[in-house]
């Protein structure tokens, strides 16, 4: 009797381990410092919430998840909590929500041994820490797009009213989070393409989810079309759209790299009947949805832009282990759990090598190893020895070039009261700086970025690295 009910008992509470795997995987990260986008995030909460949706002048907005830290922001001040920790407690929810019915939805599709496994390697991956503690909306556009592909999947199957009523608010809430999110939630509608060729009226009823998701992104910009029209013609990008794919294919096939070869030998196993083979094309299309729409953009995409469809390629790898797991019993049905388990424990020891040796130590932006989560990025401890020089009388001015993440520097200089009119920058408002003041001390990533500044500048002295900084993301060059 007790060895019936304990795999259902067990069954039950997958969705919680992810929780809990996520909770432990990404509490470290909970206290680390802004990043760029992220300080660009917390200049858009000196605002009335309800001008946010209005002042829309750049793509990182995210008007729907900065509304809604902006109502955190306020009942956190209320009881009196300022740390810039309790801000991110709002971004491990919604980590912790799409887990769960992430979770869900593989458990009740495929079982146990096949959905454990995927899942243990997902609420443990570099992406899901990093952006379940970033003050920044791709964690809830990834809730609210898979919320869509299900409440979208509960219309076609059982046709009742209120799922529809739930796809176009989650359908809203994703595309007012990022508009590229209509991207995602067109790969769902993909995904359930084998439901809408069963008939015509179900096709029908496919198409008419499409033409909801266009109306949600319509009712979400036409109040600031302008602005809307503006902004998409800023061409801010990767650096190259083979850039754009290779990292971002490269970091999720690393992420789900010890179930490869299971979910090969499952897809060969799985019957393949004519509605197989038709979800199977469609498995195939949603996965080439990065390679094609990246190519429709005028620059090359951040690959981020797409990590909100790392949900819907879990539930797919979930359906492919279980043609391995099908029909197995003992240690060789659970081979995928106990490799998954064993490469959790191993990849924080690899991971920065492999970052390196896969995407160069020029990609400090990308998925797999994003530079606000590595041991480098310590702009606290830039900031408290510029601004102790500056009171000690030994400079009087600070430029941080562009790729040195000035906003993460200019957030932790104001908490020092260091002067921001000695802080020097270009600026997309002020405009890029004309000229050095002599004695100024210069904060770049790297030796080729400091290179750049001093011919740009003219620069004639010679400079040294202080010590305390060599070995950091952001470089204090101090004249000799």
């Amino acid at each position: 009797m007790m060895g019936k009910t304990t795999p259902v008992q067990w069954k039950k509470h997958v969705p919680l381990l992810g929780v809990l795997l996520l909770l432990f995987s990404a509490g470290p990260y909970i206290s680390r410092p802004p990043w760029f986008d992220e300080s660009l995030t917390l200049d858009w909460l000196v605002f009335p919430v309800y001008e946010i949706p209005f002042r829309y002048v750049i793509p990182n907005n995210h008007i729907f998840y900065t509304v809604c830290l902006s109502l955190w922001e306020s009942l956190l001040n209320f009881f009196g909590f300022y740390e810039i920790l309790y801000l991110r407690i709002l971004s491990l929810v919604f980590g912790c929500c799409a887990v769960w019915i992430i979770a869900r939805r593989m458990n009740k599709s495929v079982g146990m041994h096949a959905s454990l496994p995927v899942l243990i390697l997902f609420a443990a991956s570099g992406p899901l820490m990093l952006f379940s503690t970033a003050l920044r909306g791709y964690m809830p556009a990834m809730l609210f797009c898979f919320a869509a592909f299900l409440s979208a999947e509960s219309w076609m199957k059982r046709r009742k009213t209120g799922a529809l009523l739930l796809y176009f608010a989650f359908c809203y809430f994703a595309v007012l989070t990022i508009p590229t999110n209509i991207l995602s939630i067109g790969a769902g509608l993909l995904f359930l393409l084998p439901l809408g060729l069963r008939s015509k009226k179900e096709f029908f009823r496919l198409v008419q989810l499409g033409l909801l998701a266009l109306a949600a992104m319509l009712t979400a910009y036409l109040p600031i079309l302008r602005k809307f029209l503006k902004v998409a013609q800023i061409k801010e990008g990767w650096y190259s759209y083979p850039d754009f794919l290779w990292n971002y294919y490269g970091s999720f096939l690393f992420v789900f790299f010890p179930l490869l070869v299971f979910c090969v030998i499952g897809l060969f196993r799985l019957p393949m009947k004519k509605y197989l083979k038709w979800r199977f094309l469609c498995f195939s299309g949603v996965f080439l949805t990065p390679l094609i729409a990246g190519g429709l953009f005028q620059s090359a995409p951040f690959p981020r832009v797409f990590f909100p469809l790392f949900g819907l390629f879990s539930l797919i790898f979930s359906y492919l282990i279980s043609g391995y797991v099908r029909g197995r019993k003992g240690l060789v049905r659970d081979l995928p759990l106990l490799i998954s388990v064993l490469w959790i424990l191993a990849v924080p020891h690899i991971l920065p090598a492999v970052s390196v040796k896969m995407f160069g130590t020029h990609y400090r932006d990308d998925l797999l190893l994003s530079y606000p989560m590595s041991q480098e990025f310590r702009p606290h401890t830039v900031a408290r020895l510029a601004a102790g020089a500056y009171k000690e009388g030994k400079m009087d001015f600070i430029y941080v070039d562009f790729d040195a993440d000035p906003p993460s520097l200019t957030i932790q200089l104001m908490n020092l009261n260091y002067p921001l009119d000695r802080l020097l920058r270009d600026h997309p408002q002020r405009g890029p700086v004309q000229s050095l003041p002599p004695g100024t001390w210069i904060i770049c990533r790297d030796e080729q970025g400091f290179e750049r500044v001093r011919k740009r500048f003219g620069l004639t002295d010679n400079y040294r690295i202080t010590e305390e900084t060599s070995g950091l993301y952001q470089k204090i060059y101090v004249p000799e």
